[in-house]
């Protein structure tokens, strides 16, 4: 006597074994693929909590700091200002004062 049933009832109860083990990939693929949003994000969360505990522990803590370049040449600067101090620019005059507001006719030729 043969009852009418699903596929999946008929698959379920097949006299016939499939290895349960090859039978699982493909279901759990499945699932991996349609939630890999949501999967993803907690995955590199951890990897990313991990890596920089990591990297906090192997690294040296003890860098002495260096100074930038900006910082150097703005130091340099300032010494070779103070070296001499009748090299500042304000206290030379490169044009004449009176010649600023000069009009036309009366500038050299």
């Amino acid at each position: 006597m043969f009852v009418k049933c699903t596929p999946v009832i008929r698959f379920l109860f097949s006299p016939v074994e499939i290895n349960s083990k090859y039978l699982m990939w493909p279901i759990l693929m499945a699932i991996l693929r349609r939630n890999a949003v949501y999967i993803t994000l907690p995955i590199a969360g951890v990897v990313g909590f991990i890596g920089y505990n990591l990297e906090s522990i192997l690294s040296d803590k003890y860098t002495p700091y260096n100074k930038s370049i900006l910082e150097n040449r703005a130091e340099r600067l300032a010494e070779e200002e103070l070296a001499d101090p009748t090299r500042v620019e304000k206290l030379r005059l490169n044009t004449n004062v009176l010649e600023r507001n000069l009009s036309p006719s009366l500038q050299p030729k």
